[in-house]
């Protein structure tokens, strides 16, 4: 299903699903290059019947607040040079590729 593919199985490393592969390329491309300074976020969004959800929503922000109340229903924008917006989605900041699955993780 889509989950098996997004994700795969949480116990095998072989057979993981995309996400994670994309994250450990992510992570392996700023190792690769430790004289440049990377700062990565990651937001876990998911499309349902025409409406959004934040899927990381009760987790803790990376500013310190407490964690914020699960929203109902987010609004998509796109404006005139065709950047899409989240408004009020959710973004945390990562520092390695656990933080990143964790989150992942924590979404489903």
């Amino acid at each position: 299903g889509k989950t098996y593919t997004v994700c795969g199985p949480m116990d095998s490393f072989e057979t993981r699903g995309f996400v994670p592969r994309a994250l450990s390329q992510v992570f392996g491309e700023k190792y690769d290059v430790p004289e440049n300074e990377f700062n990565i976020q990651v937001s876990y969004l998911e499309i349902y019947n025409e409406s959004a959800h934040d899927l990381l929503s009760g987790l803790p922000r990376g500013d310190g607040d407490a964690a914020q109340p699960p929203l109902k229903k987010l609004d998509i924008t796109e404006d005139n040079h065709g950047v899409v917006t989240v408004k009020g989605l959710t973004v945390v900041p990562v520092t390695s590729v656990d933080d990143a699955l964790n989150c992942l993780f924590e979404g489903e």
